[in-house]
């Protein structure tokens, strides 16, 4: 099986002074302080994490920035004439920046892939964007509800909430 090369491309509006490689990789040229004259050297980045994904500080434009390392390896190797905002990672390891493990993807097809695979952990209980209750105010419920005491009708007044809310937190469905 023949060993895959490493190929360096320049990445857009840096000057030269990046380059991204289809492994994945992100280089800098530096200038050789141990050479007269200005020689340039290529040094492999140091790469950070931000929300699970590979980031990278470089200059652009004369201004530091942060970007995403499969951003500027998409940008750098895959044509997108679709315009699709997005990258996927295939295999759905946010760490494996190659090439052949990124496309270009619309948010649906992102989210459809990320979905297939397993990838997607909703937020759930007072994560959840659009919950008004605590994770305290769901067992209270699930506890009135069990006592008997309480109707579901009279638990949504409670907590001003509908009654199919809180049917769905007293049958456990998309609640703590």
């Amino acid at each position: 099986m023949a060993e895959a090369i490493e190929i360096w491309k320049p990445i857009a509006n840096t000057d030269g002074f990046y380059e991204a490689s289809n492994f994945g990789r992100i280089r800098s040229w530096q200038n050789n302080t141990n050479t007269p004259g200005r020689r340039l050297i290529p040094l492999i980045m140091k790469l950070t994490f931000d929300d699970n994904y590979k980031t990278i500080m470089i200059k652009c434009h004369g201004e530091r920035i942060t970007k995403l390392v499969h951003g500027l390896v998409a940008e750098t190797f895959i044509p997108n004439p679709l315009k699709k905002p997005q990258i996927n990672h295939i295999d759905g390891n946010k760490l494996n920046n190659n090439v052949n493990n990124l496309e270009w993807a619309k948010r649906s097809e992102n989210q459809k892939h990320a979905h297939k695979n397993g990838l997607m952990h909703p937020p759930k209980g007072s994560q959840h964007w659009s919950t008004s209750l605590s994770e305290e105010d769901v067992i209270r419920i699930r506890e009135l509800y069990k006592s008997g005491d309480y109707l579901q009708r009279e638990i949504a007044q409670i907590y001003d909430i509908s009654r199919s809310e809180i049917n769905m937190i007293v049958n456990h469905r998309g609640h703590i």
